[in-house]
């Protein structure tokens, strides 16, 4: 019987662990932005992974909701050295982008695009 090296057990867990992150459906993305903002966006029809995705984005606002069709998101990890957890989003028919980040204390959206608004997109 052959040696086993047992260095490679951690690296296979770990390669493993890697893969099925990287991986995760766009569905759990939704459920986590959920759950971040206590229900006021909602992710619908999502497809892709939670990095890089797409669906429609409904907003609650106002005692109404916005509904962007055709969102499509990525994930912005150079931003964690920043200490914040942000998404790259664009709507399909406006055009529109925006950046949303989450803080250790806030939330915000910056890069909005000036010349197409979001709530053009219902």
């Amino acid at each position: 019987m052959r040696n086993i090296r047992w260095w490679y057990v951690p690296a296979f867990v770990a390669a493993f662990v890697f893969s099925a992150v990287a991986a995760a459906p766009a569905q759990w993305a939704g459920t986590a932005v959920e759950r971040v903002t206590d229900g006021r966006v909602r992710v619908l029809a999502a497809t892709g992974s939670a990095w890089h995705g797409k669906g429609d984005l409904a907003i609650r606002m106002n005692g109404g909701e916005v509904v962007l069709r055709d969102a499509s998101w990525h994930w912005l990890p150079e931003r964690l050295l920043a200490g914040e957890l942000a998404v790259a989003v664009s709507t399909g028919r406006t055009g529109s982008r925006m950046v949303i980040a989450r803080g250790f204390t806030y939330i915000v959206v910056r890069d909005l695009d000036p010349l197409h608004s979001p709530g053009d997109a219902v």
